[in-house]
């Protein structure tokens, strides 16, 4: 996995050229829609005007994704009860599109602890890793969630029934910009996921194997002054 340093200089360059971007990109958006919503029904450059609009859309997603990656803020922690985080999440993805053929269960031991975490940052961590599943099910199949407690503190598994990844590929998953997607994402989201992970002073893990599916398992402690121990134990 990507050391936290490495992350933090990543994310300093991926900010300065996200926010050089962020302006004229907006531009091109503006003038975009107003061609393609002003051209008449049989203008011949309607449709080349669609596709530069949703291009410059990806693009303006990347972007955020960039910002995102470089953002520097501390976790706003809060005292937590992670089943109810899990719960609100798969509620939040059971209707979007990619999980319309995906069985989705959760497997939530009882008298979990409390544990020291942003929830907003802990969301998007699992909507991330719960989309990722989908798109690697894109016939169907199962998504499993867990979670139960360790010593340490909680033990979340996001596992799918997917093809899995391939070995070679499983030690770059979570480096900046590296993608399986054939450029359809920004390569960022895993990467995201592991920095805030790390921030909670946990790890974000991944298992897999060829044909038999992959579990991403995240580990938190209960305390960020556990956390502050593990990243000092690096």
């Amino acid at each position: 996995m990507v050391t936290q340093a490495k992350l933090a200089s990543m994310g300093k360059l991926a900010a300065s050229v996200a926010h050089e971007i962020n302006n004229p990109l907006s531009g091109i958006l503006t003038f975009a829609e107003e061609l393609y919503e002003e051209a008449a029904e049989d203008d011949p450059h309607r449709a080349d005007y669609k596709v530069i609009f949703d291009e410059a859309l990806r693009c303006r997603e990347i972007v955020r994704d960039l910002l995102e990656f470089g953002r520097k803020g501390q976790p706003h922690l809060t005292r937590l009860r992670i089943e109810e985080t899990i719960r609100l999440t798969v509620r939040l993805v059971a209707r979007l599109a990619p999980f319309r053929r995906v069985t989705i269960a959760t497997e939530l031991a009882e008298g979990l602890p409390t544990i020291s975490a942003d929830p907003g940052q802990l969301q998007q961590v699992l909507l991330n890793l719960l989309v990722s599943a989908a798109e690697a099910m894109p016939e169907g199949g199962a998504l499993t969630v867990r979670a139960r407690a360790e010593e340490a503190g909680v033990h979340i598994a996001v596992q799918d029934s997917g093809h899995g990844i391939p070995p070679e590929i499983q030690a770059r998953i979570f480096e900046p910009f590296f993608s399986t997607k054939g450029g359809k994402t920004s390569g960022l989201g895993l990467a995201i996921c592991a920095n805030i992970v790390e921030q909670h002073g946990g790890r974000l893990e991944v298992e897999s194997a060829a044909g038999e599916g992959t579990t991403f398992h995240i580990r938190l402690p209960t305390s960020r002054t556990e956390g502050a121990a593990m990243e000092g134990g690096r």
